[in-house]
Formats: structure tokens, C-alpha cells, sequence
């Protein structure tokens, strides 16, 4: 219980149950079900059979979205009620950067040799659009001229920014941003 994983992999250490009796025995044979609960993903086989120590285990494939998942382990009581016995809860961190999303308004109007009005900012994602924190953005000016602060690093929100400065020559200025 409380892995934390990437989204939309599988968790490296298998969700492991034990199943006892009454009088504290393995419950050899008795089945259990891991349902997925919160947070998409799967389970591998879903139900299982206890082995003969009483142990039952299941491999879990995170949803592909950040944030808690759940796991719950149900069983079929002896009047057929179903019922949840326990859960396990994980954590999915995003993948690696995928790609960079212009954040801010990527067409503004400056005054040459002057700050933007507005800073210049990039909004890092892994490939399911998840928000990358961490990550070192680049922010090079490629025509036109102009400075900004050389690298920023992403926020919880995956937001990296910078206060791009306007070269002298008059006409359409670009910046590039780029992350690894």
C-alpha cells in the first residue's frame, strides 16, 4: 500500500493479501477480487486464489493520469453479499516530458528594446497530458534578437516562465523553448 508510480505503468512491488480462517489458518483456494476502485488502470488476472500459505497477489498498471488511484480486494461473503476487505492506494507521478504547450499569449506586441508585457511562458506535459514539475525549460531568442533568462524550471502546474526582453530591429521577434 501507498506506492507511488508513473501514470500508466505498472507498480514496481505487487499488492500481496493474506487470507486466514477462522482459527487463524492459510485459506488455501479461497478466491478474492482486485477491483479497480479510483483512477482508471488495471489489474492483471482480477481474481485470485490464495496460495497455500493464505497469500494472493496481483500486479497494478496505474491510470494514466496523476493523482491517488485505489485498489479495492472483494470477496463474495457466505450469504453472496459482496464485500470490500481491505484497499490499497497509490500515487501516479507524471511520465517523462512529452511535449510544450505555449501557455501564455504567444503573439504579443512589445516595444523594441523593452520588456514584454506579458512573461513568455511553456506548459510541460508527459504524453497523457499530464503536467510535468521539475523540468528545466531552455528559452533562447531565435530571431529578432532580444535576451530572456536562459533556463526556468516548471512548477507543480508543469508552468515554466520568463521576462523575454525585445531586440532593436523592428519586425517579428522569436523565442524558442525547449526542455529534455
Amino acid at each position: 500500500d501507498g506506492q507511488t508510480g508513473t501514470a500508466g505503468m505498472a507498480l514496481s512491488e505487487t499488492l500481496t493479501v493474506r487470507l486466514l480462517t477462522a482459527s487463524g489458518k492459510p485459506a488455501t483456494g479461497q478466491t478474492v477480487t482486485f477491483a479497480i476502485a479510483w483512477g482508471q488502470g488495471s489489474v492483471y488476472l482480477g481474481t485470485v486464489a490464495a496460495d497455500a500459505g493464505g497469500y494472493a497477489r496481483e500486479s497494478w498498471t496505474l491510470g494514466t493520469y496523476t493523482g491517488v488511484h485505489r485498489v479495492d480486494v472483494r470477496s463474495i461473503t457466505a450469504d453472496g453479499a459482496v464485500r470490500t476487505w481491505v484497499y490499497f492506494t497509490a500515487t501516479a507521478k507524471s511520465d517523462v516530458p512529452s511535449a510544450l504547450q505555449a501557455w501564455s499569449d504567444a503573439f504579443q506586441r512589445g516595444i523594441q528594446g523593452q520588456p514584454l508585457p506579458q512573461a513568455s511562458s511553456v506548459k510541460v506535459v508527459d504524453r497523457y497530458g499530464n503536467a510535468c514539475e521539475s523540468v528545466d525549460v531552455t528559452f533562447t531568442a531565435d530571431s529578432g534578437g532580444g535576451t530572456s533568462t536562459s533556463t526556468a524550471k516548471t512548477d507543480a502546474r508543469g508552468i515554466a516562465s520568463t521576462q523575454w526582453t525585445l531586440g532593436v530591429p523592428l519586425g517579428r521577434q522569436g523565442m524558442v523553448a525547449s526542455a529534455p
